[in-house]
């Protein structure tokens, strides 16, 4: 779900945020950024516009980097599980937040098209689930909210939420 996030925010998006980054003069929000958000994410996203662009948009996609490229954009690590990519999303949410935007909007459209295959269906919602549950603990750990929202919409056809029924209760949002 991460890379499919950042393809589709793109990197024109990633731009404004690196220059939103580079424009903040409060000094109190540099040092909590500095202090609560992975160094790797800042990284990568300062080497957007540059000649390492390529390498950090990968990077941003979940792509595998050798260590020298990584290197280069002052990553340590790719992402390549999913608590890595939970973390990272959890940053991010984190970082706009800081760059005041309040929320961010995932639309999963034709929905019923991940319904097919009735493993697979209680797999993606559970997915789904779990991701909106380490939202909100997330959330809840932070007094001052310092967290954009994630709202997560569902779009399908009313099939769709009948074939959620007929997964049984542990499909059930």
């Amino acid at each position: 779900l991460l890379p499919r996030i950042f393809r589709k925010l793109g990197k024109s998006v990633l731009r404004i945020l690196k220059r939103e980054l580079q424009n903040l003069q409060d000094k109190n929000v540099l040092i909590e950024i500095e202090s609560e958000i992975d160094k790797n994410l800042i990284n990568a996203l300062n080497n957007i516009s540059t000649s390492n662009e390529d390498l950090a948009w990968d990077w941003f996609c979940c792509r595998r980097l050798n260590t020298s490229d990584l290197r280069k954009i002052g990553v340590r690590y790719n992402i390549n599980s999913d608590d890595e990519a939970r973390r990272m999303l959890i940053d991010f949410l984190k970082l706009i937040h800081y760059l005041n935007y309040n929320s961010l909007l995932l639309l999963i459209d034709e929905f019923e098209y991940l319904l097919e295959q009735r493993t697979k269906a209680i797999q993606y919602l559970e997915h789904f689930r779990d991701l909106y549950t380490l939202v909100n603990e997330e959330s809840s750990r932070n007094k001052e909210k310092k967290l954009a929202n994630l709202f997560i919409l569902f779009a399908g056809t009313a099939e769709s939420f009948e074939k959620i029924e007929e997964l049984g209760p542990s499909a059930r949002p």
